[in-house]
């Protein structure tokens, strides 16, 4: 995977010289995930150049920038599973929201055994950041003195208490710290300041977007989808985005107050995206496997600004955050039986190779980008149902082979599949050798993606 320094960052890696970090242990340590960014919305939602995220593009300017990082599936629960543990789900054990935490170690009881206070503060799936090896842990998906249904107000006062406790530190206390915001997840909620910037005029239509009934209605064809209502939606999400930077912008600004900036170790980004009616008139998350939810950007800056500046080709996966990480952080080394990988050393100046990255959209639907090709394979048939289309889960259709060509279609609007056998056999026998290496779900030998692996179908 070639790196290349954008022009604004020339004269910073100059003056870095692809140094190595500092000597011994990094004292700070940051991820911060926001649930639910749409990439298309995040960079300024095409045409339109709406300014939604200041302060996460700043970051950006000053950290390694992995604008395709691909989730391995679009739900929090499985998202953070990689990231904390550098396995694909079929690894970890979290295939669904709400599940048991992962069954692999986690970065969070990593740093916790070498040394760390370990912090997770979160807004939603609390769980994965409040489970073994967490000192302190912080909720307020379920707080009594937060208005748990407003999104805005529950990161808001966990971003409260992030900055209190970290500047209630001694400056010497090694810190490890994960926060998840949850904005701009559905449901959808305006935020005044920001929609009016992003739509000045009127809607005159009644969509309802913060109806998840309303949602489902134009997606089971019972209800119409004009260009205003898209409209209107996109600049309730963008609202949200836009909240959502400010609160990242508050966590990063306490870094600097604590006088742990310089020598920390920072990363920022998404769990998922999020689709708004891009494929098959479909909102939210989970049902699916598309670009529009599972790929992310990125950016993570090692300790002295190390790789500022640096855009780098090419996919990378969820899974290689905690290598990576552990890496930066010159305090504890990932077990190398892992998917992930570290990109460590491409950070500093080295050359990283693309690897192949899976994903799954459930245990019926798995695929792979390779190089610029996607594949989308499911277990013969329609997607299995998704929630709310239980009932007819061909309102979410699915070919059981879908070929995309992602530098050419990023929207993957054109499924390439008949016209491209040799592309499709090449990246089924990647999948499907992925699939069948290890336990794939519980009795795989019965498993439908399994048996059609193995030639049962």
């Amino acid at each position: 995977m070639p790196c290349r320094p954008s022009p604004l960052a020339a004269l910073a890696l100059a003056a870095l010289g692809c140094a190595p970090p500092p000597g011994g242990p990094a004292p700070t340590v940051l991820i911060v995930t926001v649930d639910t960014v749409s990439e298309r919305i995040l960079e300024g939602n095409g045409d339109l150049a709406w300014n939604t995220a200041p302060r996460i593009h700043a970051f950006l300017e000053e950290s390694a920038t992995f604008p395709n990082t691909l989730s391995p599936r679009g739900l929090t629960s499985v998202a953070l599973s990689t990231m904390l543990t550098g396995t694909y789900p079929r690894d970890h054990g979290v295939r669904d929201n709400g599940q048991d935490n992962p069954t692999r170690t986690t970065l969070l009881q990593a740093f916790h055994d070498a040394g760390y206070l370990t912090l997770g503060f979160s807004a939603n799936q609390c769980h994965l950041l409040e489970g073994p090896g967490t000192d302190e842990a912080v909720c307020t998906a379920s707080d009594e003195d937060v208005q748990t249904s407003n999104q805005h107000l529950r990161d808001a006062s966990l971003v409260d208490r992030f900055v209190a406790r970290l500047g209630g530190l001694t400056p010497d206390r090694p810190v490890f710290a994960w926060v998840h915001l949850n904005e701009p997840h559905w449901s959808y909620d305006v935020v005044p300041e920001w929609y009016d910037a992003f739509h000045p005029e009127p809607y005159a239509g009644d969509l309802d977007p913060a109806s998840a009934d309303a949602l489902a209605a134009v997606t089971l064809g019972e209800r119409a989808y004009g260009a205003e209502d898209a409209r209107h939606l996109e600049a309730i999400y963008a609202s949200q985005v836009r909240s959502a930077d400010g609160q990242v912008g508050r966590v990063l600004d306490a870094l600097v107050a604590a006088g742990r900036w310089d020598d920390a170790v920072v990363a920022v980004g998404a769990d998922h995206g999020e689709e708004l009616a891009e494929h098959h008139r479909y909102f939210f998350h989970g049902c699916s496997p598309y670009n529009d939810v599972l790929d992310v950007v990125w950016g993570i800056r090692g300790r002295g600004g190390l790789g500022a500046g640096l855009v780098f080709d090419g996919y990378v996966s969820l899974a290689d955050v905690a290598p990576t990480i552990a890496d930066l952080s010159g305090a504890l080394a990932w077990p190398d039986d892992v998917p992930g990988r570290t990109l460590a050393p491409a950070l500093d100046g080295g050359r990283d190779d693309p690897v192949p990255v899976f994903f799954e959209r459930s245990t019926r639907t798995a695929g792979v980008v390779s190089g610029t090709w996607k594949l989308v394979l499911s277990a013969g048939g329609p997607y299995d149902g998704c929630p709310p289309f239980n009932e007819d889960p061909a309102v979410y259709p699915g070919q059981p082979t879908e070929l995309y060509e992602l530098a050419t279609d990023p929207g993957e609007a054109a499924d390439r599949a008949a016209e491209e056998a040799a592309t499709v056999d090449a990246l089924e026998d990647l999948v499907c050798g992925w699939i069948l290496e290890a336990p794939w779900a519980p009795a795989p030998g019965r498993h439908p993606l399994v048996q059609r692996c193995q030639g049962e179908r």
